[in-house]
Parts: C-alpha cells; sequence; structure tokens
C-alpha cells in the first residue's frame, strides 16, 4: 500500500464541478498508446506513508474472544464443507505488539488496518458495547504511534456482524445505513483523537457483486440494493465526520474502490472505447460516480439495466433511484479516493443484445458479475502471464489506466490513494524473482512464518511447477481436472512454467537471497541433487503405453541432461499424485487392480529411457496423503475405496520395484524405494502403557500402513487388522459387484383406472384435517420460541413475513378445536415445531411455554374426541441448526434429530398414539433444499441421506423404549405424483414410468419399506448422468449394510400425500427427465 502524505479534501458538493461521463478521450487514449510501459522515475515527496494493509478477519483470530459477536464470515466458514481459518489466523488479537515491531523492523512508516463491528458491537448494534474490542483497538493504536507508525483505519472490510444478517438480512435492508452511522460514530468519538486517516467501505465492488453477503442472489436484485445502502452509509458516515469530527479532530475520510482495468482491444475503435467505457462504469463507476460524479449511477449503467431487464420482461429496474437531495447527499462524500487495482482485461465491443461474456474461459471473469452489462467481450491479452491465481494475470500498467480515467472523470478534485497493489504468487507462496529465487532453489515452494522468515519444502510435483499442463500433447491428469472444477483455480495451468523455462542460463548461481525481517543476506547454497517427479500424463497422455509422447520423452531428457551437466544429481519420483485422468474415467483410479500393470508398464518406460543416467528412483511420494488425505477426489465416507486403492499402490510399488531389480539392477546400478510420509505420534504420558499403545497405534495407522507391508513382514500392521475389522463389525473384502435383477412386473390396466368403486369404510375410521405449525401456528416470537429456517426465510426484504401471525393458532387453538367439533371430524395431524420446543434446536434448551401449548393443544383435543396424529418434522429447520451446521447436509442433524424426538415421545406420547417423523421429505429435499445453493444436487442427496438415517434412528428410538408402555404407531409421510405410462402397450414408456416414480417415491420409500437402500434404478442413473459430466464419483450417498438392515422396515404406516399425476414417454436416455412443456412445474431429478 502506498499513501501520499498529504489529503486533499473533495469539492464543494454545491460548486464543485466534476466532468461528464466520456470515452476515453484523447488524452488518455495517447497515455494508453504512448506512455502505457514506460518507466517513469522521480522522488517521493516528503511525507510519502508506505505501509501494509490487513483486514480484521484475514489477521486477528480471537474469533469467540473478548466476548466479540461473530460475523457472516465466522458463520460461512464454520459450515461443514468449510475451514473456519478466521478463528485464530495469524493470532493478531493477541499478539499485536509482535505484529507492529514487524513493522518496525521493515521501516514501513503506515499500517491499515480494519475495525471489526462485531468486536465492538457483538450485535451490531450500540446498544452492547464490548469493552474487550474497544480495549483492543485502543492498544493497537497506540502501539503503532507510540512506534512511529501511522495509523489507517477501515470501518468496513466485509465482516458484517452476522446478528444484522439474521434479524434484518443484511445490506439488502434499509436499516443498516443508520446502523452503520451509529457504529462509524462510535469509532470517530472512540479512536478520532489519534486516527487521521479513515475508511469507510474497503472495495464495495468486490463484497456486494462477487460475495452478496452469502445470499442466493441469481438475478441481482438483492445485489443492487445492497450497493445502493452501501453508497448511503458511505455518505452518511462522511457527513458525520464532516459535521460532528473534523474541526476538533482535523481527518480524513474516504472510501476504497477496487477494480480491474478495462482496456480497449482497438484503440482506434471507437466501439471497443465505448466497450470498455462501459465496462468501467459498470466496475468502477457503480460506485464511484455517486460519491465523486454526479451523486447518482453513471447514465449507461442505469440504461443497460433497465434495457436487459425489459429483455427478460421486468417492467421495473431492480437498480434502485437515488432522490435528488439523495444525490446531493451523495455528491463529493470523499477526502480522497483508495484505489486497489491489480490487473487489467482487454475489452472488445459486441452486439449489444449480448451480455457481457468472456472470451474464452482460461481466466477468471468479471462478466459473471455484472449480467446487465451489454455488448462487452472480454479477455486478457496476448503474452500476459498467469500470476498465481486466475483472476490475476500481469499487466502492470492497469494502475496508469485508473489513476487517468480517475482524473479526467473527477478534474483532478480529489487526492487518489493507491492502495493496493502487486500479485500474488500461487496465492500462499512467496518467491522471489523468477529467474534467480525459484530455479536456484529448483522451484522449492516457499512460505512465510510468523517471524518473517521463508522456509523451504524440499519436494516438487509437476503439477506444482511444470505448467504447459495441455502442451506438447501432454494427457490432463486428475489435478488437472480438479483445478479446472467452476469453483477452482487452475493453478497448474502455468505454474512456475519449467517446463519452457529449461535452460542453462537459469542455473543456480552461487549465492541466493533469503528473506528475515525486510533484510537480504546472502547464503551459500551448495546444493548438489534435486529431487523432481515426473508427469505419468505427460508421458503415456491417456495413461497407457500404447501411447508414448516424444515431446514428454525430450522435455524429462533435456531436464536430466542439464541437471548433470551442471554437477546436479538427477533424483527422481514416478508417481507424485497426479494420475492420468483417462485411468480415473475408465477405471476409476487406484482403486481398480488395473492399476498396478499399467503402473509397471510406466515404470519400466521410465527405467529403459532414463535409467542409464538416474540411479535413485522413488515409486510413489507420500502414499498415506493421496490415498488417505485426498482419495484420488472421490467420494468415500466410509473408507472402502481408500484401502483398496491403498492395496494397489503396495502392490504397484512391489511390482515396479521387481522389475527394476529384475531386469534393470545389474546394467544400471541404481536404486528404487519409496518415500512415505507420517506425522510422529508422541505419548502423551511415557509411563502409562495405554497411552504408549495409543500412541503405537496411531504411528501403525500413518507410517506402518505402507511401510509394514514393504519393510517388514508384507503385511499389513496386526493392529491395524484387528482394530478396522472390530470398527466395521464385518471383515473388509473386495468382492465382484452383484448384478441383481429387478423381477418385479407391474401389470397396468386401463380398463380399471377410471372405475367407479363403492363400498363402506372400516369401523374407527379417521376422518381429520393437517396442517402444518409455520402455516398456522404464528407467535413466531412468542413464548421465547426460537427462529426457524422459515421465519429467516420469510423476513428476506423481498420476502412477506406470512408466518408471523398466520391464523394465530398459538394463540386460538381453542377456537380451532371447536371448529373440528363443529364439522364432525375426529382426528387432527398437526406438525410440532422443533424450535418452539428446543429454541436452539438442541435438548440444552428446553422451552416450557412451548411444552404447556402443545400439552394445552393435545388435552383440548382429546377432551372433545379428537385423536391427536403429530407430525415432528414439517419442514421447520431451527435456524440455529442451519447456522451451526449447514442443515440437514450434516450427519449431526441425525443425532439432534433422535434427541428432538425422543423428548416429544417422552413428553406427549401418554395421549399421542399416531406419529410421524418427516412430512413430505422429496418436497423440502428436492425441491426446496433448506434454502441451499445447490446447483448440482449434491447437497440434496447428502441432505435425504440424513432424512432418511433420523427417520430410522426415530423409529428405532420409539420401538426400543416407548412402544411397549405407550402402544402407538410411528411413521413417515411420503409425497409423489403418479407417473403414468403414455402408452401402457410400449415397455420403454412402462420403464419410464417406473424410473420416475422410482427417483420421486422410491427415492424414500425404497429404503424404509424395500430393501433398505436406494432403488437400483436410482443409483445407476446417477452414477452414470454423472459419468457424462466428467464426474467419477456419484454423489448418492452409500448406505453401508449394517444401515440397510437398520433401515429396512421402520414404519408401522406409510402415510402417502398425492395431489396430482403426470404422463410419462420415454426418450434417448442419454437426455435428462425434461418436460414437454413449460406450464408446468419442471421436476428436478
Amino acid at each position: 500500500m502506498a499513501t501520499p502524505g498529504t489529503q486533499r479534501v473533495g469539492p464543494s458538493r454545491t460548486t464543485g464541478q466534476v466532468s461528464p461521463p466520456m470515452v476515453l478521450d484523447k488524452h488518455l487514449r495517447e497515455h494508453l498508446k504512448t506512455a502505457r510501459d514506460a518507466f517513469l522515475s522521480g522522488t517521493l515527496p516528503d511525507g510519502f506513508l508506505w505501509g501494509t494493509a490487513t483486514a480484521a478477519f484475514q489477521i486477528e483470530g480471537g474469533w469467540d474472544s473478548g466476548e466479540k459477536g461473530p460475523s457472516i464470515w465466522d458463520w460461512y466458514s464454520h459450515l461443514p464443507q468449510n475451514v473456519p481459518w478466521g478463528d485464530v489466523a495469524t493470532d493478531s488479537y493477541h499478539k499485536y505488539k509482535e505484529d507492529v515491531q514487524m513493522h518496525v523492523n521493515t521501516s514501513l512508516n503506515s499500517y491499515r488496518f480494519s475495525i471489526s463491528w462485531p468486536r465492538l458491537f457483538p450485535d451490531g448494534t450500540n446498544t452492547t458495547i464490548n469493552q474487550y474490542g474497544v480495549d483492543y483497538y485502543n492498544n493497537l493504536i497506540n502501539e503503532l504511534q507510540n512506534n512511529g507508525i501511522e495509523p489507517l483505519v477501515t470501518l468496513y472490510h466485509w465482516d458484517l456482524p452476522q446478528k444484522l444478517k439474521e434479524r434484518y438480512g443484511g445490506w439488502v435492508n434499509d436499516t443498516l445505513v443508520e446502523m452503520f452511522e451509529n457504529y462509524a460514530r462510535f469509532c470517530f468519538t472512540t479512536f478520532g483523537d489519534r486516527v487521521k486517516y479513515w475508511t469507510t467501505f474497503n472495495e464495495p465492488w468486490s463484497f456486494v457483486a462477487a460475495l452478496g453477503d452469502f445470499n442466493n442472489d441469481p438475478d441481482y436484485t438483492m445485489k443492487y440494493k445492497m450497493a445502493h445502502n452501501v453508497i448511503r452509509a458511505h455518505a452518511r458516515a462522511w457527513h458525520t465526520y464532516d459535521d460532528d469530527f473534523r474541526s476538533a479532530q482535523n481527518g480524513s475520510v474516504g472510501i476504497v474502490i477496487s477494480s480491474i482495468w478495462g482496456e480497449p482491444a482497438d484503440l482506434h475503435n471507437p466501439a471497443d472505447r465505448q466497450a470498455a467505457t462501459n465496462y468501467m462504469e459498470f466496475f468502477f463507476g457503480w460506485f464511484a460516480n455517486p460519491i465523486i460524479g454526479n451523486g447518482d449511477y453513471p447514465d449507461v449503467m442505469k440504461r443497460m439495466v433497465r434495457e436487459s431487464r425489459l429483455k427478460q420482461n421486468q417492467t421495473v429496474s431492480p437498480l434502485p433511484e437515488f432522490t435528488e437531495e439523495e444525490k446531493m447527499y451523495n455528491k463529493g462524500t470523499t477526502d480522497f479516493l483508495g484505489i486497489n487495482t491489480y490487473t487489467a482485461r482487454i475489452i472488445s465491443a459486441t452486439n449489444e443484445t449480448q451480455t457481457c461474456h468472456p472470451d474464452n474461459h482460461n481466466f477468471a471473469s468479471a462478466c459473471g458479475f455484472m449480467p446487465d452489462l451489454m455488448g462487452v467481450k472480454e479477455t486478457v491479452g496476448p503474452g500476459w502471464f498467469y500470476m498465481g491465481s486466475n483472476i490475476f494475470w500481469f499487466a502492470p500498467w492497469n494502475i496508469r489506466g485508473i489513476l487517468h480515467f480517475v482524473r479526467e472523470r473527477s478534474q483532478g478534485l480529489y487526492g487518489s490513494i493507491a492502495r493496493e497493489n502487486g500479485f500474488p504468487d500461487n496465492a500462499i507462496h512467496v518467491r522471489m524473482t523468477r529467474e534467480w529465487w525459484q530455479w536456484c532453489h529448483m522451484d522449492e515452494a516457499y512460505a512465510p512464518t510468523r517471524h518473517g522468515y521463508v522456509e523451504p519444502t524440499n519436494k516438487v510435483r509437476p503439477s506444482q511447477i511444470e505448467g504447459g499442463w495441455d502442451s506438447g500433447e501432454k494427457g490432463p491428469s486428475i489435478w488437472d481436472w480438479y483445478s479446472h472444477l467452476p469453483q477452482n483455480v487452475p493453478w497448474g495451468d502455468v505454474a512456475t512454467d519449467s517446463y519452457h523455462k529449461l535452460t542453462v542460463s537459469r542455473a543456480c548461481p552461487t549465492h541466493v537471497f533469503t528473506v528475515q525481517r525486510g533484510r537480504s543476506d546472502a547464503v551459500n547454497t551448495s546444493l548438489n541433487s534435486y529431487r523432481f517427479s515426473i508427469s505419468w500424463p505427460r508421458l503415456f497422455p491417456d495413461g497407457t503405453n500404447t501411447t508414448i509422447n516424444q515431446y514428454g520423452v525430450d522435455y524429462y531428457n533435456n531436464l536430466i541432461n542439464e541437471l548433470q551437466n551442471n554437477g546436479i544429481e538427477p533424483l527422481v519420483t514416478l508417481y507424485h499424485w497426479d494420475l492420468p485422468q483417462k485411468l480415473k474415467e475408465r477405471y476409476g483410479g487406484w482403486v481398480n487392480d488395473t492399476l498396478v500393470e499399467l503402473f509397471e508398464n510406466y515404470a519400466r518406460f521410465c527405467f529403459t529411457t532414463f535409467g542409464d543416467r538416474v540411479k535413485y528412483w522413488t515409486t510413489f511420494n507420500e502414499p498415506w496423503s493421496f490415498v488417505a488425505a485426498l482419495g484420488d477426489f472421490n467420494d468415500d465416507p466410509d473408507y472402502t475405496m481408500r484401502y483398496k486403492m491403498a492395496h494397489n499402490v503396495i502392490r504397484a510399488h512391489a511390482r515396479a520395484w521387481h522389475t527394476y531389480d529384475d531386469d534393470f539392477r545389474s546394467a544400471q546400478n541404481g536404486s528404487v524405494g519409496i518415500v512415505i510420509s507420517s506425522i510422529w505420534g508422541e505419548p502423551a504420558d511415557l509411563h502409562n502403557p495405554a497411552d504408549r499403545q495409543a500412541a503405537t497405534n496411531y504411528m501403525e495407522f500413518f507410517f506402518g500402513w505402507f511401510a509394514n507391508p514393504i519393510i517388514g513382514n508384507g503385511d499389513y500392521p496386526d493392529v491395524m487388522k484387528r482394530m478396522v475389522r472390530e470398527s466395521r463389525k464385518f471383515i473388509i473384502g473386495i468382492n465382484g459387484e452383484q448384478q441383481q435383477q429387478n423381477k418385479t412386473k407391474q401389470k397396468l390396466q386401463s380398463i380399471s383406472r377410471d372405475a367407479f368403486l363403492s363400498g363402506t369404510l372400516p369401523d374407527g375410521f379417521l376422518w381429520g384435517t393437517a396442517t402444518a405449525s409455520f402455516q398456522i401456528e404464528g407467535g413466531w416470537d412468542s413464548g421465547e420460541k426460537g427462529p426457524s429456517i422459515w421465519d429467516w426465510y420469510s423476513h428476506l426484504p423481498q420476502n412477506v413475513p406470512w408466518g408471523d401471525v398466520a391464523t394465530d393458532s398459538y394463540h386460538k387453538y381453542k377456537e380451532d378445536v371447536q371448529m373440528h367439533v363443529d364439522t364432525g371430524l375426529n382426528s387432527y395431524r398437526f406438525s410440532l415445531s422443533w424450535p418452539r420446543l428446543f429454541p436452539d434446536g438442541t435438548n440444552a434448551t428446553i422451552n416450557q411455554y412451548g411444552v404447556d401449548y402443545y400439552n394445552s393443544l393435545i388435552n383440548e383435543l382429546k377432551n372433545n374426541g379428537i385423536e391427536p396424529l403429530v407430525t415432528l418434522y414439517h419442514w421447520d429447520l431451527p435456524q440455529k441448526l442451519k447456522e451451526r451446521y449447514g442443515g440437514w447436509v450434516n450427519d449431526t442433524l441425525v443425532e439432534l434429530f433422535e434427541n428432538y424426538a425422543r423428548f416429544c415421545f417422552a413428553t406427549f406420547g401418554d395421549r399421542v398414539k399416531y406419529w410421524t417423523t418427516f412430512n413430505e421429505p422429496w418436497s423440502f429435499v428436492a425441491a426446496l433444499g433448506d434454502f441451499n445453493y445447490d446447483p448440482d444436487y449434491t447437497m440434496r442427496y447428502k441432505m435425504a441421506h440424513n432424512v432418511i438415517r433420523a427417520h430410522a434412528r426415530a423409529w428405532h428410538t420409539y420401538d426400543d423404549d416407548f412402544r411397549s408402555a405407550q402402544n402407538g404407531s410411528i411413521g413417515i409421510v411420503i409425497s409423489s405424483m403418479w407417473g403414468e405410462p403414455a402408452d401402457l402397450h410400449s415397455p420403454a414408456d412402462r420403464q419410464a414410468a417406473t424410473n420416475y416414480m422410482e427417483f420421486f417415491f422410491g427415492w424414500f420409500a425404497n429404503p424404509i419399506i424395500g430393501n433398505g437402500d436406494y432403488p437400483d434404478v436410482m443409483k445407476r442413473m446417477v452414477r452414470e448422468s454423472r459419468l457424462k459430466q466428467n464426474q467419477t464419483v456419484s454423489p448418492l450417498p452409500e448406505f453401508t449394510e449394517e444401515e440397510k438392515v437398520y433401515n429396512n422396515g421402520t414404519t408401522d404406516f406409510l402415510g402417502i400425500n398425492t395431489y396430482t399425476a403426470r404422463i410419462i414417454s420415454a426418450t434417448n436416455e442419454t437426455q435428462t427427465c425434461h418436460p414437454v412443456g413449460q406450464d408446468w412445474y419442471k421436476e428436478v431429478i
């Protein structure tokens, strides 16, 4: 971060003139054409501030220390699929003095950090001020000033208090404007005597457009509203400082805006220049124009959003409007304009009917975050090199382009601060210059430590360094496949580009540099060996010796020769995790026995081709890591596949060793070994035999798993075999797949379909009505009830909180019962609200008001001769369980539901004789997904799995502990449409209708009333469907054999909810299920 020592206060909001929108005027075009790559020299002014920048969530840690409230990032990072990386971070909350001392040692004279809003206001409001947080920031600021370091403070670096998200929905709610003003006022009052540089928001485009506060907002309506409130909150904070603090504190308040620089593809083409201007208006102007422009959004943005939505039949633009008063209030509300910019894009014009789109998919496009920008095509320039992240491509002139753009836009009326610029290298690695540092240490990875040192790791693999992932006819590896998934970054595509940068001139110099507290010290390396791995798919693109790639052979020959010519011994690893993707697709990877022979063929080729010069061979590097920790990216929750993988890896190692020993050792005189990784397990108490045995067992599972078969008795450790057997309660074996044929034939008789049947209902038949707690109870926050996910969802700004009162049955249940009496009905099916009984979803908090309500309702029903039929779960998951565990996708919910069911049986079971565990699981799983964003259905399959397991647990709980005393029944209610074959005489249509029913009804029914497992056709189709999407592992979880037995028969009755039917006809099985017309709901199955 570089900051000018003096600031210029913004222009008068009534007299300051700003330039109108322009199309990259002549001056700027000349800059781009002639000066873009020019090197400028000069002297920085006195008082210039050099510093570093951090964000509270990135560094503080102490996420729940000192009475801090949670932020949305704490919530997000604690979801089951994520890692809570901010819990400790770099622990600056406890080690701020060390951090300040590091600044002192680097000679930096400023430090930009952010205040954590929930550390000061745990619930986001000034009704709860956390003195621990106040003390922490006072101590930090004082420590900086005592050491001559200027504090630059950011009020908001994305960590919204979670309580404000839960209560108001976040920045989409107007209330946040006032809340932020209160928070800013407190900070100015508390710290403003020492802080002279304030930033309201850091990179609003990033946390609004790219992240959206983790809201599901596919059409961008919420993001436009968020941005509107962020701009209004900024203006309110600036005016608060200007009116009430500036005269006494004499500081400055600004905003930091991020932007990629959009460079016209052809500077002489007016259309490209206009397209680049439009790109900049949507990226930079969205937040800048209301502040340094005319107080409003850019005209081109307003027009394009309106026209884009008209094409989607939306007559109202989702871009909010500022009033005339707000435009005047916004205008000029910054004393400086902070700019964060890292990279650029080449922008060319397209037909304006097209939305912004990338020219190719080899880079992270910003277009996806600007859905209403029309007529723009985005790409990176030829020759721009990759900088460790697909977002960042080397284009250092971007900062000049943006600075000129701002100067022309504002006529130089604002001081600019270059807040962030530069580039990452592989995102987490710190490397020095490519020409010396990386190659001199054979492209070892360097990671920073808390004390400023740079520590090497002494190994490399092709995906780490080679790059050239599709160069020279190389085949893809599983890492190429994985890194190209949409949620990942293809870091190995270029890596350090060692594939192309193998030259004599890059051999190691005598001395290289290390980094220690900003000081460069020369040290002698004297390295005389280099261990690298060969990329199996670079030699055999499809993994077999039927396709030998001469380009790959030449590359490794050249590398080995270059090393030997420079006196460096090559140590070669045959396998460092980069399995050919073709072998994964064809055989499933190491889980298949065929890989043993294929690896032997590959090893034989390497020994033959390179063995005259290579004397040290490693078969596998760290098999525990790629088997146990990674599993070749297979979904293997019970570890069955991993055990089989390890088995084949050990066999492949042995085959390769014997191949060398039998056919190559006498001529080549080399060595072959294996590299095994292990953490050392130390007994907690060396004098305790139990601890010593536990540590031994730990080492046998970690080290012995792969070591004992090779350096021991040829077999797995005895303790491992015993423990796995006892853990599974059955001997793990590798058996062939059993082909099961469904011999059931359905007899469909069209002549009886519409027939009218008459008869008499049996004595005791129950007629009744059915409700759900959220539909009728109301009292959503009465009687200490906790919120459900439906309360959360209905309180989002775009929705109506229809469940807050509903029909108010919570207060009027006696009237409801009397209506039943009046109708002559003799039963009533209703659901219990889990969060009304357990406000946080656990039995640690039992709400007596809720218990009393349901006792009163049940008693009222019984007193009036009405049989209560009680549903435990009708979709209203406690919101606290969604926030803490992510909902039904988490295995923990199975146990929590069992606890909830047990409480209900114990509390109400003396009067309730008919229990339903779940009502319509297909609906809340498949159709709603608990409001999760789950485009590929992976989470829904997992949710369904846990719901079925939870049902079985609840049934067994009742069966084991309550049935004999209470004499009741427990079942499940499953919903389904009826799928009728289009042609009853067509076997294909009949099979299609059966398949439809298996996905709809059988998904939940078959594990319960069938064989304890999912329908065979469903398992097969999910697997085959995903294979066509290059997903080798089915997302449909597997039940263990014990679970199948446990599931089977877990119902005393089967409730069926059905309302309608569909006509089902067969299509080519390569097509997914789809409707013939678009006038009815499309099932996603």
